[in-house]
């Protein structure tokens, strides 16, 4: 079968459901029609240059102008990165607390190697420690867990707490043997 009867199939299939293709549909094999997420043009970059949609563009608004998120404010690009990235952080912490993994290193090359995070920024936790503050994790992740108090991974970490409250990095915490310590009064 050819990718295009496979696009045809997939449009029919969708067609079938919803009664017609909606608004937001968009083909999986955008090179077979020019369009999907990005619209495709064979004169420019020989048909493989992804160009903004129009279409996706205004879909995109018409979805921010009837959600709740957009009717309560904007997010910055800040706090978009605080409530993504700080559960991620504390899980690393709480990685650490349950002996996954056996330092903030461990987490942090994991996280370079494995899941692409950006080499000049070190890892969430060298993130956390260096970029971030500590301080400032902990206040972010209770206010969020004040938010949402359903959702556990803004819970923070015992750990985190624990740097905080003795004004050490995790790195610090880790290097001078304290989570030794803490492991032989168990």
């Amino acid at each position: 079968m050819e990718l295009k009867q496979s696009a045809d199939i997939q449009q029919h299939a969708v067609r079938s459901v919803n009664g017609s293709p909606s608004p937001h549909y968009f083909s999986f094999f955008p090179l077979l029609d020019w369009q999907g997420w990005y619209d495709y043009n064979p004169k420019v970059g020989k048909g493989r240059k992804p160009l903004p949609s129009k279409e996706v563009e205004q879909f995109i608004s018409q979805y921010v102008s009837a959600s709740t998120a957009a009717s309560a404010g904007l997010m910055s690009d800040n706090q978009i990165i605080e409530r993504v990235m700080f559960p991620l952080v504390n899980e690393g912490f709480k990685c650490l607390e349950e002996g996954i993994a056996q330092n903030p290193g461990d987490i942090d090359v994991i996280y370079l190697n494995g899941y692409g995070w950006p080499v000049w920024r070190g890892g969430p936790m060298h993130w956390a420690d260096h970029e971030v503050g500590l301080p400032h994790l902990l206040k972010s992740l209770q206010n969020f867990a004040k938010q949402f108090p359903e959702e556990s991974h803004f819970v923070p970490s015992k750990l985190l707490e624990t740097c905080v409250t003795m004004r050490v990095t995790v790195e610090q915490y880790y290097a001078n043997g304290l989570q030794k310590q803490k492991q032989s009064r168990l």
